[in-house]
């Protein structure tokens, strides 16, 4: 199971596990429809329990958004098409219907060395995928001039079993900046780019501030209050 190291400060996106809801609920309208589907899925696959569902970035407790024209997320139930989940039940497939980023804007509250982790797996083989990170800048706005491209990485996973991905220290961040964290399929064996690509346990965060060591005069000096006490006490 992908995580930061314990020694890592909380994971800042939402629903970074896709678990959120369970894609296994029944009641479901095969064609969309948002009055008498209030969970926001358009269309299923396959036959409960093995299903995968693609849902409106607008469903309740999502957390991802897509550039996707449509504004769908395909999600995964353990075990659909013979692919088990990395982490939990469920993971997400990075497109449903056409090639598109899937993504989070968050806040950083602190400024420190910024992380991140998640888990990989190809579909008919090898895929590509590019994580990229963008600082909105000091305006807190995507395309307000003074953005910054913080990460731009690429990850090509075979579909023989899922691949852990850590990095760490990619930069330091601003403390309360805005920030967003993207996967873009680059490429996919079957050559369709809206087929493949499979993500799980995504983290994203800042390094805790380490816990100092006591310094030698902090500990002779608690020495010296140590000694003191026994003598008040003889």
């Amino acid at each position: 199971m992908a995580s930061l190291p314990s020694a890592y400060g909380a994971n800042v996106l939402v629903n970074h596990n896709f678990e959120a809801f369970s894609i296994a609920s029944g009641n479901y309208n095969l064609a969309y429809n948002a009055s008498t589907n209030p969970d926001g899925y358009n269309q299923s696959f396959g036959s409960a329990p093995t299903l995968s569902r693609q849902y409106q970035e607008t469903a309740t407790d999502m957390g991802w958004l897509t550039t996707a024209s449509d504004g769908r997320i395909e999600i995964w139930q353990s075990g659909h098409s013979s692919v088990s989940s990395a982490e939990g039940g469920q993971f997400a497939e990075i497109n449903a219907t056409q090639n598109a980023a899937l993504y989070q804007d968050v806040t950083i509250d602190l400024s420190g060395l910024v992380d991140f982790s998640f888990l990989h797996r190809g579909r008919s083989g090898t895929d590509t995928i590019e994580v990229t990170i963008t600082y909105f800048g000091l305006d807190g706005q995507l395309g307000g001039g003074d953005d910054q491209l913080m990460v731009q990485k690429q990850y090509s996973t075979g579909n023989t079993a899922w691949v852990e991905y850590t990095e760490q220290d990619q930069f330091t961040s601003v403390e309360d900046g805005v920030y967003r964290f993207s996967f873009e399929a680059v490429s996919s064996a079957g050559g369709n780019l809206s087929f493949g690509n499979f993500i799980d346990d995504v983290n994203f965060g800042v390094a805790a501030a380490p816990v100092p060591e006591p310094s030698t005069a902090l500990l002779g000096g608690l020495g010296l209050l140590g000694f003191l006490s026994r003598r008040r006490r003889a």
